[in-house]
């Protein structure tokens, strides 16, 4: 079974200027959506939000947008090395306003399949619009 690893401290620079296409821009919010404009995604309500799916990069992305207008989770499908696709699904959850207005959530997870992979707890989130 893996275990847990506490950081400290953790930094992710993401480039969002770029073309999306990359899973980890789709783990992202914003990413989510700009690569859901980008492919022209299709929109259907659903009891959970509205549904928006697309498929880019020869991966489907389904994620869904929450009452609050909040990305509330994103899912795509991953080769598992040659046992056939693998979900992989992210939660965002608890979002908050950024010093600069920009609304992310404090806390991320993700799983592969039914197994945790990530539990992201964020304390700050600094955003540079160069």
């Amino acid at each position: 079974m893996p275990r847990r690893v506490p950081l400290t401290s953790y930094k992710a620079d993401i480039d969002l200027s770029q073309t999306p296409g990359g899973e980890p821009v789709w783990t992202t919010p914003q990413g989510f959506l700009k690569a859901a404009r980008a492919a022209n995604a299709t929109r259907r309500e659903t009891p959970l939000g509205t549904e928006v799916s697309f498929t880019a990069g020869g991966r489907t992305v389904v994620g869904v947008i929450n009452a609050s207008n909040e990305v509330d989770r994103v899912t795509t499908w991953v080769d598992d090395q040659g046992r056939g696709d693998l979900m992989v699904e992210t939660l965002f959850r608890d979002y908050e306003k950024t010093p600069s207005g920009v609304w992310f959530p404090t806390h991320i997870t993700q799983n592969h399949g039914r197994y945790p992979s990530l539990d992201l707890w964020l304390s700050a989130v600094v955003v540079n619009t160069k």
